[in-house]
């Protein structure tokens, strides 16, 4: 049998054993507590650099929207404007086209009525020709 203070030795030298194995358990875990910390910083400050990132896109966006809406109400007065200057220039066009139907229509009958007066030049000149015959044959 061991004597007593052996026996108590080995039992410190386990338990002083147990204690450097606990102590650098809690120094790797203080290591790891340390790193997790340094990475929650960085992680902080990406979420607030992305906050801000996405403040200035929601102001953008509310801006676009704005104009958007501003461009919709331009376009659409532009599109009625458009609207309203092709039905009246629709109703030109008819207008125009029935006067040309007029016009052409109305020089017709002038052709016609300046064909019949050739004809009726020509009548008179043949009659005055059979007159003047019929003199000269007279003074003859």
């Amino acid at each position: 049998m061991k004597p007593y203070w052996e026996y108590n030795k080995e039992h410190l030298i386990e338990k002083e054993n147990e204690i450097t194995q606990y102590e650098e358990l809690c120094t790797n875990i203080l290591r790891e507590i340390k790193t997790i910390n340094t990475n929650l910083e960085a992680t902080k400050e990406e979420l607030q650099t992305t906050r801000i990132e996405l403040a200035e896109t929601k102001t953008n966006l509310q801006t676009t929207r704005t104009e958007l809406t501003e461009t919709k109400t331009e376009l659409k007065a532009d599109l009625s404007e458009t609207k309203t200057n092709l039905q009246t220039t629709q109703t030109e066009l008819t207008e125009e086209r029935t006067l040309h139907e007029t016009t052409r229509t109305q020089l017709r009958n002038t052709q016609t009525e300046l064909d019949v007066a050739k004809i009726k030049l020509l009548n008179i000149e043949a009659r005055m020709q059979i007159i003047e015959s019929n003199i000269s044959k007279v003074v003859v």
